[in-house]
Parts: structure tokens; sequence; C-alpha cells
């Protein structure tokens, strides 16, 4: 009987300490998967920043203008995803009725996108000229191509032409 509460004990103090480090690591996880999202938007300011050549005034009125519409377009991003998860997980086993679903939903998602793009640059023309609008609209895609060039950096050649 004695044996018995011991490896109970013994059960319940390692699961215990399972549960626990799982926990840790789930914490340790997000917060550098959030740090590393900090990283990445600081990087990103200072790439527009330099490539836009902003002067203070200008400055002073982009950003809110520039960070409310990345707070936008990142809600919406995150609403789609969280519906939508399951279906983009599961793609080959849709149904033809919930292919189409989720089809419709993207094309939807696309142009609600296009229509804020449209809205952000009608706002900065009353902050930056047109020329600087097109300087960002270059900047941002330069900067993903850095970033994606990084990344794949990173991970090392893979499958490919020539690899």
């Amino acid at each position: 009987m004695k044996t018995q509460k011991s490896i109970a004990r013994f059960t319940a103090i390692i699961l215990i300490v399972l549960f626990g480090a799982q926990a840790t690591y789930a914490q340790y996880s997000h917060n550098k998967f959030r740090d590393h999202k900090e990283k990445i938007k600081t990087h990103k300011i200072a790439f527009i920043t330099d490539i836009l050549n902003l002067t203070p005034a200008e400055a002073e009125k982009f950003w809110p203008v520039y960070n409310e519409n990345e707070d936008r377009m990142e809600k919406m991003h995150k609403e789609f995803g969280e519906k939508y998860h399951e279906m983009a997980e599961n793609i080959p086993e849709l149904s033809d009725d919930e292919a189409n679903e989720f089809v419709n939903a993207r094309l939807q998602q696309e142009q609600k996108m296009f229509d804020l793009k449209k809205q952000f640059h009608t706002e900065l023309k009353g902050v930056i000229s047109s020329k600087k609008i097109l300087l960002l609209m270059e900047a941002e895609r330069d900067f993903r191509v850095e970033l994606m060039k990084k990344l794949a950096d990173r991970r090392g050649p893979g499958p490919g032409p020539g690899r």
C-alpha cells in the first residue's frame, strides 16, 4: 500500500514537472516570437525612414497614419486566419462546397485589403508627396524581399534548380 502511494506521488510530481516545463517553454516561445516580431518592425521602420528621408514635420504626421494602417491590416489578417485556419490547413480534405466558400472568402479578403490600401494612400496624400508614396511602396516591397532573403539564408539552400 505504501509503495502504491509512493508511485502515485512520484507520478504526480513527474506530471507537474512536465506540465510546468511545457507551460514555461510555451511562454518562452511566445516571448521569443514577440521579440523577433518587434526586431523586424524596428528594422522596417529604420528601412522606410532611410528610403523616404522624411522631414521631422512629415515624420510626425506620417508614422501615426502608417502605424494605424499596419494595425488595421494586421487585425484583418488575424481575423481571417482565425476564421479560416482549419480550412487552410486541410485544403485536400475540403468538399467542393467548402472549397468554394474558402475561395470566395479569400477573394473578399483580398478586396478588403485592396480597399484598405486605397484608403491608406488617400490618407497619405495629405501627409507626404505622391513621389514619397511611391518610394514607400517600393521600400515596403524591397523590405519584404530583403526579409525573405534573410530567412532563406538562415534556412540554407533548399530544393530547386541547380541545388
